[in-house]
């Protein structure tokens, strides 16, 4: 919230070359997640402590690179603080509730975004409405999928994107 601007014109978001390291990168933690030592396995988050959850929400820092996601970084973070795959991804859906209600206060605190706003209220909520529907589905399907599979796929997609966006970039 208060980093906003400072972020906006730190000239890391029109840096191809950063993208396509840290999606590259992330994807290869990804990949070697279950490979890696993990802290004493923690089985639901009643048994995540303070200072592992902390942890946690510091490394959503890293989301601020280009190319590192929000949920990716927490739920890297969530494995590697002894959470199961699923649990590790419920709980980077939960830390992500404050960052969006900062992120809309943010913009509800600008004049041209509130007129903006409330110009446009009905589609607004419409949107939102439908965008939340179709991320709980969403959610649903990846909680389903991590109850019995690693973060590896995820890993793979990455560093495949990074490779042919780094291709076509190289073709032209």
């Amino acid at each position: 919230f208060f980093a906003a601007d400072f972020i906006a014109e730190a000239g890391f978001f029109g840096s191809v070359v950063t993208v396509l390291a840290t999606l590259t990168i992330v994807g290869v933690v990804m990949v070697l997640l279950d490979r890696l030592p993990q802290a004493s396995p923690v089985t639901n988050m009643e048994q995540l402590s303070p200072l592992r959850a902390l942890i946690i929400g510091i490394l959503q820092i890293f989301a601020l690179i280009p190319g590192v996601s929000r949920s990716g970084s927490t739920i890297i973070a969530g494995r590697l603080m002894g959470l199961r795959p699923a649990t590790a991804a419920e709980y980077s859906f939960l830390a992500s509730i404050p960052i969006m209600a900062g992120v809309t206060l943010k913009l509800l605190m600008g004049s041209e975004e509130r007129q903006y706003f409330l110009a446009n209220f009905e589609p607004l909520i419409l949107g939102n409405l439908v965008a939340f529907f179709a991320g709980l589905f969403a959610i649903g399907f990846l909680l389903n999928y991590l109850s019995s599979h690693s973060l590896a796929i995820f890993g793979w997609y990455r560093i495949g994107l990074a490779a042919v966006v780094g291709l076509i970039l190289l073709v032209q």
